[in-house]
């Protein structure tokens, strides 16, 4: 198979990890890290880094500030907030920056599981011009490598539970991390709902929220084939069974009935705020 090379002709691209507890991982990222940017060079653009630390209680954010990565920044929190929080840190973060609308945010795991291949794969079709490009299991070609039974069996049922209460069409994975936003995807998110309020719900089912507000925003979804595979990485999952199903749960108290929606969940010390104003497109969510 031929691959196209992207032109980013002086893109900026912004990678972003949430970080916890992921010292085993951290060497394999960063040299992961590394061949991003040659990726990204080599194409015309310009890499830059954001590691947003979660309260780790390891030596992440220690390796992270001793890393040498062009155009690095490490963000911290004083305490384990969840990957949401890590997501909405680092999207304020851009949009408080001056994000442009050309620019690509892109956002992958910190466990040695996103791959420089898969980002290349990614990146070749933004030039279809869509706002965001998803990585997806679900998708012929894709699937799970040496991934236990029980995470492959919650991630079928997290999606069966998605598409059928919140009846979103058309899309094959939703709670992947691994995905490309335009720069004008945010700035769209962020106008309709705030910059600080992107995110909302802490846990893993923070993809799927971020997910629902872009389908309502109406901005363009393309999907990859994603081969997720563990042998790349070392410690235990951060997913908890109980935590991740109580998730799900606000997640669909939050979003099922959008009528009369509110984010009842906000982060700690953000207010809660309505949804998208009247005048917004409907989505490909719309059913």
């Amino acid at each position: 198979m031929i691959r196209r090379t992207a032109k980013l002709n002086g893109t900026s691209v912004h990678f972003v990890f949430p970080v916890y507890n992921e010292s085993e991982n951290l060497m394999r990222v960063l040299t992961d890290a590394r061949r991003l940017n040659e990726v990204v060079t080599k194409s015309g653009g310009v890499a830059h880094f954001l590691f947003v630390d979660d309260g780790s209680s390891d030596n992440s954010a220690q390796l992270l500030r001793q890393a040498s990565l062009p155009r690095l920044n490490v963000l911290s929190h004083p305490r384990n907030l969840g990957p949401g929080a890590a997501f909405q840190t680092a999207f304020s973060h851009l949009l408080s920056n001056g994000v442009a609308p050309d620019d690509l945010v892109v956002t992958l795991e910190a466990d040695a599981t996103s791959t420089p291949d898969l980002f290349e794969r990614m990146l070749a079709r933004t030039e279809e011009g869509d706002d965001l490009v998803l990585a997806s299991v679900y998708l012929y070609g894709g699937g799970f490598s040496e991934v236990k039974p029980l995470r492959v069996f919650l991630s079928h049922a997290a999606n069966l539970f998605v598409k059928v209460l919140l009846r979103m069409r058309g899309i094959a994975t939703f709670s992947c991390f691994c995905r490309i936003y335009r720069g004008n995807a945010l700035i769209a998110i962020g106008e309709n709902y705030g910059k600080n309020a992107i995110v909302t719900l802490p846990g893993f089912e923070c993809a799927v929220e971020v997910l629902f507000k872009a389908m309502e925003c109406g901005l363009t979804i393309s999907e990859i084939p994603y081969r997720v595979d563990w042998s790349r990485r070392r410690g235990k999952s951060k997913l908890r069974l109980a935590p991740a199903i109580w998730g799900y749960f606000r997640l669909i108290r939050a979003f099922a009935f959008r009528s009369k929606r509110k984010f009842l969940y906000p982060m700690p010390g953000q207010p809660a705020v309505n949804g998208p104003s009247k005048d917004v497109k409907p989505g490909a969510g719309e059913a």
